[in-house]
């Protein structure tokens, strides 16, 4: 698969970062290197210490990638999170969170199939 299919099959707006970008190797490069960032873990983990500082690192971070590498289909989940532990508060939200999850967790599915066609 392509990886403007990679980014339809995930729900992914491709036309935003071709837009940005202008270069389909290096959106797949940037798109499969996010299947290592550790922010989704770093976030899991310092909400079960509730360490809603580190965890708002985490979440606000991972929003800058979303946004950054176009992944839609996780930018409202993440981008209300943001705002909803902005100043180290507790999620509001635990339905949000759980339904950014398993938007996440179809993602790395998606993009690991990605990687494997390499």
């Amino acid at each position: 698969m392509t990886i403007k299919e990679c980014y339809e099959k995930m729900g992914a707006d491709y036309a935003n970062i071709y837009g940005r970008l202008g270069d389909a190797d290096m959106i797949e490069y940037l798109a499969l290197k996010f299947t290592k960032d550790t922010n989704m873990q770093k976030l899991v983990d310092a909400l079960a210490r509730q360490n809603y500082e580190e965890a708002f690192m985490a979440i606000h971070t991972l929003k800058g990638v979303v946004l950054n590498l176009g992944l839609s289909q996780l930018e409202p989940a993440v981008v209300a999170l943001t705002e909803e532990m902005r100043g180290g508060k507790a999620p509001k939200s635990l339905e949000l969170l759980e339904s950014m999850k398993d938007i996440y967790a179809r993602t790395m599915l998606i993009l690991e199939e990605q990687k494997a066609q390499k």
